[in-house]
Parts: structure tokens; sequence; C-alpha cells
């Protein structure tokens, strides 16, 4: 395993697991102008990443119709597909079915009017706002959330249309249900219940089929096995099912319809490879045949959709059905949210909510208590009385200034503006880095049963900068007493208290190191792994390796004084770092770096040497086309035209473990073995398009759809597109690993460029319901 390390100049081993230090980009939550309405959009279709929050214009309603501010929104299949750029066509605005309020009405509207809580059928209904037609809306059930209410209507309205409306479905009848962890499967097992009916379901993995027997379903098979067939013949004593809801393809039809019995009912939800009614009558006459397209049915016959909308309500009235399982995402998360569908990690529903009042920020999880007390050390300075003035923003109780010095003039003049205000704020003069003064403040205030302490922000620290020639002990232990000693007796003070947070003000110096800094980045080091530490324990701790602020701060302070500058580093504004903090709170990581780095001109300072690992990842995946569209060519393309042939492919693996990574989902920074199959990770059809168009912007050239079959590890992929397409390599051939799976693929684009958009669709889900293992990836999941 040590021989791995060749390129690494930071590794640890722990067990039988080696690691290596990356410093990763992290997925930030999407944001639009706060006093506007917002409309989630993709900026430029397949890749994810490209998802959006932006300002949108709302529509006034015409005549039939009316405008609804959501509140949620179900994220359906299509959604992920549309994003990706999957369909030859237009498909339309991103979102199909909501839940919220009647906020405008047109004309001749007689069952709705503004201040009704409803759900329905919207197109572009990820939005604040949304206009639709109101034969496609109905009231919603009061004891019933909008979050809940999202999960109904396309997935019930397309179970109670085939299994009721076209199935007929009686008591005591059989009914068949594949796929049944699906949205639609759902839906149809409650209706199915309701109707008394002895249900067969499938469902295509062990957990899935556990999930189905937890909902007391009796006859539970395999999706992925035409098994079905001999088993349901052998429970019903080869008399078969009256109902089938189908959604599986190929040979799976014609095995549906050999165990349907006499004048049967075989009810067609998919799109692609179904049956035509001709060929069902030639295999079974006796069977009645149905294909079922919500869509179609939508234009069409709205006022159909009305009255099932009605009859559906009753059911959920009476308690008689109830909302789907759900997975929700405030719409700030639609990326994840998009992968974790893209994926198929749920069951059920996801949803996206769109809670915030047009006007305000999102709420956040983690709030600032006005009955509470906050702790800040090194509070007398620049950047404890900024954090102090956010927090009086933030409406907090009760805040107290920790310093070892107490206050100076300057600090008074801050201190008296807060209290001015109605602050209550107060300043403890208290060396941090000794155990004993440190135990009696905490208690003093964690004992407060009025104002508890709810948080505390470390932001203390000193500075003695030389270089290690010049260092002795005394100079790091200066350095080292507020941020080692300080933290640890922090932690031990602490360490029984349920806190809401508590944040280490850490510094870039401890991630990329910092001339004449080798006390300073060890002392915040310390804090890094003590916030690990604490995080694995369950407590919520943040280690910030901040950047320079702009004019404060004792980072800034050395640069203005021309002690030290780093080239291609920015400043952090005050009212950036502390938005930021905001943020930070949020995140489930325990260290999180911000730093202002314009990268083309920072990683200049390496030129002639080995760019370190660590921020290796980090670079190459800011360097995006669209983040300089001037340039002629991609700025990865020319990071690595400036790169030593040598480093070349190593700067391409890290980019392309980067973006395998966002793409399969994992957590940022997960090491990636670089000659392991990409299929063996995960990645599917469906990511590997997503893959391949993510590589086409950051190379600037068209590859091919089958790029990452062809080559189907990162290593091999990097060779291809370095030796290959990009000329950068004195390599003048890669070898392509020829796979079943390219054939497969192949198969798969060439159909999509001739087929419908519902078509196109059907076809990818059902590769992915072959491929993947994880989901029922079928039309009806919609």
């Amino acid at each position: 395993e040590l021989a791995e390390a060749d390129t690494e100049d930071q590794i640890a081993l722990r067990g039988t697991t080696r690691f290596a230090a990356r410093l990763m980009p992290i997925e930030t939550a999407l944001s639009a102008s706060a006093d506007q309405p917002k409309q989630l959009i993709i900026t430029q279709k397949g890749v994810l990443d490209n998802l959006e929050l932006q300002p949108m214009k709302r529509v006034r309603p015409e005549k039939g119709q009316v405008e609804i501010r959501v509140r949620a929104t179900g994220l359906n299949f299509r959604d992920v597909l549309n994003a990706l750029d999957l369909y030859p066509g237009d498909p339309g605005p991103l979102g199909g079915e909501c839940a919220g309020v009647v906020v405008a009405v047109g004309a001749d509207i007689s069952h709705l009017q503004p201040g009704d809580e409803v759900i329905g059928i919207a197109a572009g209904s990820f939005a604040d706002y949304v206009t639709t037609y109101a034969d496609l809306v109905v009231r919603k059930p009061e004891h019933i959330s909008f979050t809940e209410a999202a999960t109904i209507p396309i997935t019930f309205l397309t179970a109670y249309y085939a299994l009721f409306k076209l199935g007929h479905l009686s008591e005591g009848e059989r009914v068949f249900i594949h796929t049944a962890t699906g949205g639609v499967g759902q839906a149809a097992i409650q209706l199915a219940k309701f109707k008394k009916a002895e249900i067969f379901a499938t469902a295509g993995n062990d957990e899935k089929r556990a999930f189905l027997k937890e909902q007391s379903i009796e006859h539970i098979m395999n999706s992925r096995s035409l098994d079905f067939a001999d088993e349901v013949m052998r429970i019903t004593g080869k008399t078969g099912v009256e109902v089938m809801l189908n959604s599986l393809t190929d040979e799976y039809i014609p095995k549906g319809l050999s165990i349907m019995s006499q004048k049967g009912r075989f009810l067609e939800i998919g799109k692609v490879g179904i049956w035509d009614a001709d060929k069902v009558k030639v295999f079974r006459p006796d069977v009645d045949y149905h294909t079922i397209a919500l869509d179609d049915l939508s234009k069409n016959n709205p006022a159909l959709i009305q009255s099932m909308l009605r009859e559906l309500m009753e059911l959920f009235e009476s308690g008689t059905l109830l909302p789907l399982p759900l997975r929700a995402f405030p719409i700030e998360e639609a990326i994840p949210a998009f992968r974790f569908m893209q994926q198929a990690k749920h069951m059920g529903k996801v949803i996206l909510t769109q809670d915030a009042p047009i006007g305000s920020k999102v709420q956040r999880k983690i709030g600032i208590r006005p009955q509470a007390t906050y702790l800040i050390t090194g509070g007398s300075g620049a950047l404890g009385l900024i954090v102090a003035n956010w927090l009086a923003l933030n409406k907090a109780g009760r805040i107290v200034l920790i310093s070892r010095s107490g206050q100076n003039s300057d600090t008074k003049k801050q201190i008296n503006k807060l209290k001015e205000n109605g602050v209550d704020v107060s300043i403890e003069k208290i060396d941090i880095s000794d155990p004993e003064q440190t135990n009696a403040l905490i208690r003093k205030y964690a004992d407060d049963v009025k104002q508890p302490l709810c948080g505390i922000i470390h932001a203390a620290g000193v500075l003695d900068d030389g270089h290690l020639i010049q260092q002795n002990p005394e100079r790091f232990r200066k350095v080292m007493l507020p941020k080692v000693s300080g933290s640890w007796n922090l932690h031990r003070a602490t360490k029984n208290l349920k806190l809401d947070f508590t944040v280490y003000f850490s510094s870039m110096a401890s991630m990329l190191g910092s001339p004449g800094q080798g006390n300073y980045a060890a002392a915040n080091a310390f804090m890094d792994s003590l916030a690990r530490y604490r995080s694995g324990l369950g407590m919520k701790t943040i280690s910030i390796n901040w950047g320079p602020w702009a004019g404060t701060g004792m980072a800034a302070k050395v640069q203005i004084s021309g002690k030290r500058f780093v080239r291609g580093l920015g400043n952090i504004l005050p009212e950036q770092g502390v938005a930021f903090l905001e943020e930070i709170l949020e995140m489930p990581e325990s260290n999180v770096a911000v730093l202002p780095i314009r990268w083309k001109s920072f990683l200049k300072r390496f030129d002639g040497i080995e760019i370190p690992t660590v921020i290796k990842s980090f670079s190459s995946a800011k360097l995006q086309t669209d983040g300089n569209k001037t340039a002629e060519k991609p700025e990865l393309v020319v990071q690595l035209e400036e790169a030593a042939t040598g480093e070349r492919l190593l700067i391409l693996i890290e980019f392309l473990r980067q973006r395998t990574v966002r793409i399969l989902g994992l957590e940022e920074g997960y090491a990636l073995d670089p000659k392991r199959p990409l299929s063996e990770m995960g990645l599917d059809s469906l990511m590997a398009i997503e893959m391949k168009n993510a590589l086409d912007r950051a190379v600037g050239k068209k590859l091919p759809a089958t790029m990452v079959f062809n080559y189907p590890t990162i290593e091999a992929l990097a060779g291809y597109l370095l030796n290959d397409i990009l000329k950068l390599s004195e390599i003048s051939e890669s070898n392509p690993v020829e796979t079943d799976t390219e054939v497969e693929f192949d198969k798969t684009i060439d159909e999509i460029e001739n087929l419908s958009d519902a078509e196109a669709e059907a076809l990818l889900l059902q590769s992915l319901e072959e491929e993947t293992g994880d989901e029922e990836w079928t039309d009806e999941d919609e």
C-alpha cells in the first residue's frame, strides 16, 4: 500500500485504510436574490451542477387558470433527464406537479379562490410561483402538509386511472404490480388495498422487497427475474391474476400476459418496447389491453383529471389513502436532490420544498437563539467584533467577548455602540489557555437557566513569524497557547454540554503552508484535528481555514505591513466572511476552507516544481470553461499545456477523480482508486452521459458517446484524453478496452436520436433497470 504513495506528500494509514490529503470544492446551496421570486433552471444542459435558482417573472392567470405560490414540488425522473439534455426535443421547464396556495385566479373559476391550499399538475413548478389550468388543481386536505401533498398528483392519478377507470379492479380480485416500490407502485398498493384485492408485487433488490414486506404484501417477487410467472401460477393454482399493472418490457410482456386470467386487464404504463393492441390480441385475445399516458390525458381531457383528483381527495380526507414515503430537500439543495434520484436512492417520492417567504433568507436549521449565550474568544480583536455584530444582527440573546488583554478604547466604543442598540454584550478578561479560568467561565454561563450557553466561536490567536532556523520553543509556545491549549481547554470544559455549535477560526496556513509560519500552521492543524475528533463524538464542531480578511485580522495586517504577500490570493470582505460563516454552520463537514484564490495566478508559484497533490484536485475542479467565457481554450487545457509533461497525467487524473466523486454522489474528498472500473463504483449509462457532457466542456471538444465505456477506469480515461484528444503526452497510442456495455450503450444513443420524448425516456429508464440493480426505473415513476 505504501508503494502507491509515490506521488503523495501527505498520507495516513488507519488500520487497513490508506488516506491521502486533498482539498475539494464544496457543493454549496443554490442561491438567488432574496427580494424577488425565483425559479430553478438548468443554465447549460448536460451537467447537473448547472442547476441554478434565478429570478422569475410571475404570469398573470388567464381564463380558466390559477396562479399558485408553490410550497413543495415533486421531483420526477423526467426532470433529471431534462436537466441532462437527454430529450431530442424541448421538454419544457423543470417541474410537473406541486402543492401550494392559490394567489390569483383567472375568469370563470368557481371551485378555487385566493388563499386556498391546493395540489395539482403544473409545468414549471420548481419555482416560487406557477400558473396552470384550474382543472388540474384541487384543494388540499387540511391534515396533509404541503410536502406530503406533493407526493400525490402524478403518482396517484396514474394508478387511479389505470386500476379503477380502465382496469375496473373489484374486491377480491388479484392484481399484479411490477416495480412496486416506485411512486406509482406505492400508490397502486394503497388503492389495491382499498379495494381489498389480493396483491402480487415485484421489486429489484432485497432491501426493497423487505420494504414491501413491512407493508404486509404477501406475495413478493424479484423484478429482475422471469421466475415471477411460474410463482404466480403456482400460488393461484394456474388461474392467474385479473389485473396486471406493467412497467417492464421485452420478454416480461409475454410472461405477464401468460399469467392473466380469462378476461383479465393488462394495464401498460411503459413507453418503449411495449406491444400494441393488435399484437396483444393475437397472443391473448381474451385480455383487455390499455396503455396509460397521463400527460396526454391532462392535455386532452382535463375535466377527467379534475374529477379523479376530487375522488382521490375524498379518500385522503377520510384517511383511506396516505401520502407516499418521501425524501425532502430544500430547493436550494436541488443539485443533491437531482443526484439522489439520478442514482436511484429513493423509495416513494423525492420532494423539493420552497418554504422560505419571498424577501427573506432561507430558514436555517441552526438558528441564533434570543434566549441563549454565545462566547467569542479573541473577542476584543477585529474578527471577534465582526462576529459579535453578526450575532447581534441575528438576535443573539447574550454575547460574551473573551479577551486575555481586556478592552482597549476602540473595543470599548464598539461594545458601547452595540449596547446602545439594545444588545446584551459584555467582555470577560480571561486567559483561555488557563484550564481553571476556562472551566470557571464555562460553568458560569452553562449553568444559567434563562440564557444557557449554546455556541462558542474560538477566534483567539497570536503570530510570531520567522523561519524555522529562527524559531525556538518559546516562540512556538507563544503561538500555540491560544490555539492548542485554548481549544483543548474549551473541549474539556464543554464535552458534556449540548451546544448548538463550536467553531474554530483556523487558517489556510495549516492546509497550504505559509512562509515563516511553521508554528502558526502547526497550532491551527491541531484545531482542525480536534474539530474532526469532536465531530466523531457527535458534537457539532467546525474548523474554518480562513484566507486573509480584507483590512482586518492578523494575516491582513501582515500583508499590509509588506511582510508577506501570496500571488493569486485575494481577501475576504467582512460581509462575505459572516455570510460564509452562516452557510458553513449548516454544512455537515468538520473542516472547511474559505480561500479567495485566483488559481491560474496562484499556481504559478509552483513553476518548475511539482504542484502539491493536496491542491491538484481542488484547482482543476475550478478550472471550468464557463468560468472564463472569453478564453480561447478551456482553463483545464491551459493548465495542462503549461504543466511539465510528467505532471499532466496526474493533474488530469485528479480532475477526473473529483468529477467522478460528484457524479456518483460520494462524500467530498472520497479517495477513488483510478485503476478500478467505474462501473464497479456504480457508474451507469445515465451518469456516463453526464460525465461525457462535463468532459466535453472541460477539454473544449465533442467527445465520443461511448468514451467512458471504452476507457472504463479513471486512469484509462485520463490517458485517452491526454494522448488521443489533447495530444499532450509523449505516448502515441492508447489502448481502448472493449466491453459488452459499449454495445448496449451504443444502441441506446443511436436509438435516442429517432425516438419521441416519452420513448427516449423510457428506453433510458429500462437501461437503468437492467444496469443498476438499485431502482425500478420506469416511466410511471414520474
